[in-house]
């Protein structure tokens, strides 16, 4: 069997490209201090409070003896916790007072309670416009991941019809548009599971059907890398492809550690790039095994047709088959079905 010229997809190691460009720090939408009060939890908040609470009471309990507490030198354990509370809420009825360090742990203590209570207060005002908007949220991500399932799955069917046409220029220009597409998926994925906990509240149904229609067309896409005839520049295209849905599941597993079912689509994804890249190694050493289409459609026909020459020359089949990329056997059915319904006439 001729080997398929395959020059741009036989070895490609897999480096970084840098060429020289500067690397710029990826953005993010809020600072590092409000990442993390954002994601405190009102329990973690609590905790807080009463840790300063009790540390501060236990200072000025422990070292008012010595001058570095407070006012009083006796001051007791219930008297301690009474000026912490008094103090972390910034009152300060003035008639316990700070003195010596005393003074800077005071002034710890009052803006420990400005900051926790302000976050405190702040978090409880927010919560039903933060419901609000992530319900608002969820519902335009669910409307936007369908749209992008349909998308996939109509770019799908029309890939495989043009395997089944062998039409070379339609896969051509389909492989370019479905690189685009699946690297907008890819940026959109990761940005909105970054950024807008897309993977963690209530997208988890749409994510699913997102990703088996993302594992379908990548088997699409392996089965025409591996079909006798399909172009180098086709192929390159297809490989990378491969390589972008490839990265959407790696990326996104991270997100999903407590669904099996999203975990289990996104390994078959991984899967299968696995399987393609043994058969490069397999297309290396000579041993890969091409896929054969040998269904006679309308369009092949047609290009049949436009490819016999006139004289006929000997063998005239096998330059068809070379010209349009398909098996002899095929080219010559394909002569035979248009000879059987009076299209053509072959005289020698």
């Amino acid at each position: 069997m001729p080997r398929q010229p395959y020059s741009r997809l036989e070895i490609r190691l897999n480096k970084p490209r840098n060429n020289g460009k500067k690397k710029y720090k990826k953005q993010t939408l809020t600072t590092f201090i409000g990442g993390v009060i954002d994601k405190l939890s009102y329990g973690k908040i609590a905790l807080c409070i009463l840790g300063v609470l009790l540390f501060c009471a236990a200072y000025f309990w422990l070292l008012s003896p010595y001058g570095h507490g407070t006012t009083y030198k006796n001051l007791t354990w219930y008297s301690a916790i009474y000026f912490s509370v008094i103090t972390f809420s910034s009152l300060g009825y003035g008639d316990i007072a700070p003195i010596g360090f005393g003074k800077a742990v005071a002034s710890f203590e009052v803006l420990s309670g400005l900051i926790l209570v302000a976050g405190f207060v702040g978090k409880i005002a927010s919560e039903r416009q933060a419901a609000l908007l992530r319900l608002v949220y969820t519902s335009e991500h669910q409307r936007r991941i369908v749209e992008l399932e349909k998308e996939i799955d109509d770019l799908d069917a029309q890939l495989e019809t043009a395997l089944t046409e062998h039409n070379h220029e339609e896969l051509y220009s389909l492989s370019r548009n479905i690189y685009r597409f699946v690297a907008s998926i890819n940026n959109y994925l990761h940005f909105q599971a970054n950024h807008g906990d897309l993977a963690s509240f209530g997208n988890n149904s749409a994510l699913r059907r997102l990703y088996q229609s993302l594992s379908q067309i990548q088997q699409t896409i392996y089965d025409a890398i591996r079909t006798y005839g399909t172009q180098p520049r086709t192929l390159s295209k297809l490989e990378q492809i491969m390589t972008r849905i490839n990265g959407i599941s790696t990326t996104m597993i991270t997100f999903h550690n407590n669904d099996e079912k999203i975990n289990s689509l996104l390994n078959d994804i991984q899967q299968t790039n696995t399987n393609f890249e043994k058969w490069k190694a397999e297309l290396l050493n000579g041993t890969a095994v091409y896929k054969f289409r040998n269904e006679i459609t309308e369009f092949l026909l047609l290009r049949v047709m436009e490819k016999i020459p006139n004289p006929l020359t000997e063998h005239f089949h096998k330059q068809i088959a070379s010209d349009l990329g398909i098996q002899n056997k095929l080219a010559e059915k394909c002569i035979d079905v248009l000879v059987k319904d009076g299209r053509i006439k072959l005289t020698p």
